[in-house]
């Protein structure tokens, strides 16, 4: 299902029972559902009743299957009810086991994992055709929250965790996501959900007014064309003062000056409004490289830090990330406090652990000293 506060309360109470829970994306088809409820060996599913059809359906396929729970409605239909008896499958509502557990809170044990403890499933789309399942324990996304924190702490500490405000849209079932929340419940901050609609997604963040924001490329681009050319659309004197003062803020960033007084009040400003983006005090881009054009665009729109990321599934998204200060693009920026990385050669493209420099001329050579450590 989309993210939702249900999708994190069912993660929480399965690691308060001892056990831990298995990310979906609600975009799998058939076979990958199967596939990972199968290897898993899940008895249960926490979902909408927009998923429910599908899983009936698949239940013939999925043995150990046995119970799904909806989180978007207090009641149930009955015929929903006996659609899901018929399909060997028992139905409730997350309301209704709320229910039950505030009646047996006394009696309630919790369950305390330690650190090699399993904290979450996470499923990648692997090199085969099959998805490919990475366990994430309790040591590594707290390393990786504190981690990605302690970056974004440097130089901005008050600003980013006095109010931390954020909006869930990218998939909870992605390690950027689920890394992000680790974030701001670590740091008390406040988790809003989207309406589960990318066409909503400016709409919620207008309403929301996030303080920080992370996002990808391929929304990023989105954005960054409809702003650019709905201006330059707008023809006469609107377009060429647009272009004029991002020409202007363009200069000034290339020499480490992000702001210009007349035109952040006059255009820039106005633009952080519409999108919701007026409270951002620190942004990041990760999941693949952002342009350096739109990077650079969002260097000059946004008044706070704006930084790239670099990280993979197995380490829960958090390998580097930029400094505050950084204003060049095409970086992630030196690795995180609670991160090792290692080079290693790839001779089919050029890299070497034993190159003392890399590049072809002057102006990408750079200098490779050590062992290949970071």
């Amino acid at each position: 299902m989309k993210n939702r506060p249900e999708w994190v309360m069912g993660q929480y109470a399965a690691m308060l029972c001892g056990g831990f829970g298995v990310a979906l994306y609600d975009t799998l088809g058939e076979n990958s559902t199967q596939f990972i409820l199968n290897q898993t060996l899940s008895p249960t599913v926490l979902c909408t009743t927009t998923e429910l059809t599908n899983l009936l359906a698949y239940k013939k396929d999925i043995p150990t299957l046995q119970f799904i729970v909806l989180v978007d409605v207090d009641t149930l239909d009955d015929s929903k009810v006996a659609s899901a008896a018929t399909a060997g499958i028992k139905l409730t509502t997350l309301s209704h086991i709320e229910t039950i557990g505030a009646a047996q809170t006394a009696s309630f044990t919790s369950a305390t994992p330690t650190l090699q403890d399993t904290y979450v499933l996470l499923y990648t789309s692997g090199t085969t055709d099959v998805p490919k399942g990475v366990p994430i324990s309790h040591e590594m996304v707290m390393t990786a929250a504190l981690g990605a924190t302690e970056r974004m702490c440097v130089g901005k500490g008050s600003e980013f965790t006095n109010g931390a405000v954020h909006l869930s849209y990218l998939p909870l079932a992605h390690c950027i996501e689920h890394l992000v929340n680790t974030v701001f419940i670590t740091v008390r901050g406040a988790i809003a959900y989207y309406q589960g609609s990318p066409l909503k997604l400016v709409e919620d963040l207008v309403a929301i007014r996030p303080t920080c924001f992370v996002s990808v490329p391929r929304l990023l681009n989105k954005v960054y064309d409809k702003v650019v050319t709905g201006a330059r659309s707008a023809g006469g004197l609107k377009a060429w003062l647009f272009d004029r003062a991002l020409s202007s803020k363009l200069k000034n960033l290339k020499r480490g000056n992000r702001n210009h007084m007349l035109f952040d009040a006059l255009i820039f400003s106005k633009i952080r409004v519409k999108l919701g983006l007026d409270r951002v005090c620190w942004f990041i881009s990760g999941g693949a490289p952002l342009s350096t054009d739109v990077m650079d665009f969002y260097r000059i729109l946004l008044p706070g830090p704006t930084s790239e990321g670099y990280g993979l599934t197995e380490t829960v998204g958090g390998l580097a990330i930029d400094y505050y200060a950084h204003t060049d693009a095409g970086t992630v920026g030196p690795p995180l406090a609670s991160t090792e990385c290692k080079l290693i050669s790839v001779p089919e493209m050029g890299y070497l652990v034993t190159d003392t420099t890399h590049g072809e001329d002057d102006a990408t050579r750079m200098p490779v000293r050590g062992r290949g450590e970071l």
